[in-house]
């Protein structure tokens, strides 16, 4: 009798699950994987207690703020937040609480009567080793929105640049849902799976490790308070259900001294009430959105809950429900940077002029301190050859700025006094895009306006992504553009005008709007709706 064995499965590469939307409407349920990254939890220990940061893909969890994991050895899901995204490297970092009750159930052995020990998947870096090219790789994941994890083995069989990011190819078979997943080398995480392409065969793609490796910096949390630790602020985010600021809510409270005195007769600061109520106790989440919905509305409403000692939810019952968070999840976003051009050995001679090849700028961005036509012939002692790539390692010329953000490197330039050193940092935008940031606050949810029959919001990086790449660049990223998300098929907007689901809002009176799009319609006598090919203006 044939015995088959099967590969082992993963315990740190789990399935998310994840209800996307296009503005209003539910799109369905979307199915990625995730990674629990070793390097990524070391990066917060200093911020979060006991707590997972797993790795996945932008485009798998969208624009959500939280979604639902489950492991492969038990289907019961437990939540993740979404910390941090990077939309231009198309990657995404969950936080996953290992003290939820969700997450105890999940992990527990019912065969030891025990919790699983938990196993972080621990990173490398190969991208540019001898070992990259042909290196024997496995993918672990769960494609097609399967519950269960599929493992294929194949090997390494390309290194390449897609849209100013390094990419590996590899023939591994992948699918939807792999997406997020880990590509692994001798147990090792060497990149994430994060595409395939069919033209004209099959090729799976990942994104590197190095990539995930250079927004470690990047992760620690910017929303803070100076009287909550960031994990208590990041727990009181995560049930945000209101659109004031917090900073004012908190003054509210004292002011109202909802939570009481203390024996010094002072009032019961809202930190204090918090740590003493709310902090790492899922079972108050209920009683802490009623609270923060009352100091909105009408603190008054807050004494009753105090007298009452402050009840919380016992059970799983109706009472226990709790609304999503308004909270965006914070975004790394980096400057545009140069391009370049390559040149040609046998007829520009750069060698004889300046000792190395070299590549000529292109796309120079107004923040960079370089200029189009100038010759970059190396990076910090390293020099390029006619492409652009390293020639010790082949690695493209932008590794050396962007596996290092923030840090300063010096830039060879060729001119006719011979070359010379400019010092150079690639560094995160100082103002987000209003693409990336398209609500006032990060506690504003994003609105959805009613023109006619018509429902409109505010394109965000993702709708930009799926269906209009070109507002993710400058200058059409700072622009108030709407999206028309929904239609009453009973409109004349539908009947008589064909506007449809995806025509844009562009402008208010002929003008290209500067503030909200509430605020742009005060005063509006004609609209401007534009595709491609068809531009309406509707009367207001």
């Amino acid at each position: 009798m044939l015995f088959l064995k099967m590969a082992q499965k993963v315990y740190g590469v789990v399935r998310v699950m994840n209800t996307l939307t296009q503005g209003s409407a539910v799109a369905g349920l979307e199915a990625g994987s995730a990674v629990f990254c070793k390097e990524a939890t070391e990066a917060v220990q200093g911020h979060y207690q006991n707590c997972i940061i797993a790795v996945t893909n932008h485009h798998v969890v969208g624009e959500q703020k939280q979604v639902m994991l489950n492991f492969h050895f038990n289907q019961t899901p437990f939540p993740a937040s979404v910390l941090k995204v990077c939309p231009q490297y198309d990657l995404a970092f969950l936080h996953i609480s290992t003290n939820s009750p969700e997450f105890k159930i999940a992990n527990y052995d019912c065969v030891k009567k025990k919790c699983r020990k938990v196993q972080l998947v621990e990173g490398n870096t190969i991208a540019f080793e001898d070992t990259d090219l042909f290196a024997k790789v496995t993918s672990v994941g769960f494609p097609l929105g399967t519950a269960h994890q599929t493992i294929t083995k194949g090997h390494i069989t390309a290194r390449d640049t897609f849209r100013n990011n390094v990419v590996l190819y590899h023939d591994n078979l992948i699918n939807p849902g792999n997406s997020g997943g880990a590509l692994l080398h001798e147990g090792k995480l060497v990149g994430i799976n994060t595409a395939i392409t069919t033209q004209p065969n099959t090729v799976s793609v990942a994104t590197p490790f190095e990539t995930v490796k250079s927004l470690l910096p990047y992760i620690a949390p910017q929303l803070q308070h100076p009287e909550l630790t960031a994990d208590a602020f990041k727990q009181l985010l995560d049930m945000y259900n209101v659109s004031t600021p917090p900073d004012h809510l908190m003054q509210r409270f004292e002011d109202n001294e909802c939570g009481g005195l203390n024996v010094d007769r002072t009032p019961v600061s809202f930190p204090d009430w918090f740590y003493e109520h709310c902090y790492n106790r899922p079972e108050s989440n209920h009683l802490l959105q009623k609270v923060l919905v009352h100091l909105e509305n009408n603190p008054d409403m807050i004494h009753p809950l105090r007298e009452e000692g402050w009840l919380k939810c016992a059970n799983h019952s109706v009472n226990c429900d709790v609304q999503p968070t308004m909270v965006q999840p914070e975004r790394i976003v980096f400057n545009d940077h140069f391009q370049v051009s390559t040149t040609i050995p046998i007829l520009d001679k750069l060698t004889s002029k300046y000792g190395a090849e070299g590549v000529v700028i292109t796309n120079a961005q107004p923040h960079e301190n370089v200029q189009d036509g100038q010759i970059l012939v190396g990076i910090n002692g390293r020099n390029l050859d006619n492409f652009g790539n390293f020639m010790d390692n082949g690695a493209p010329y932008f590794t050396a700025f962007k596996y290092n953000a923030g840090t300063e490197v010096n830039l060879h330039l060729g001119t006719n006094e011979g070359i010379k050193t400019v010092a150079y940092t690639y560094n995160l935008i100082k103002e987000l895009p209003r693409i990336h940031a398209p609500q006032l606050t990060p506690f504003q949810p994003q609105a959805m306006i009613k023109i006619g029959g018509l429902t409109v919001t505010q394109m965000n990086a993702a709708m930009a992504k799926a269906s209009y790449p070109k507002y993710l660049k400058a200058p059409f990223n700072n622009s108030v553009v709407g999206v028309v998300v929904q239609v009453d098929p009973l409109s004349p907007e539908w009947n008589v005008q064909k506007i449809s689901p995806g025509y844009l809002l562009t402008r208010v009176n002929g003008a290209e709007m500067t503030k909200s799009i509430v605020q742009s319609l005060n005063g509006a006598n004609f609209l401007t709706f534009e595709t491609e090919k068809n531009t309406i203006i509707k009367l207001v």
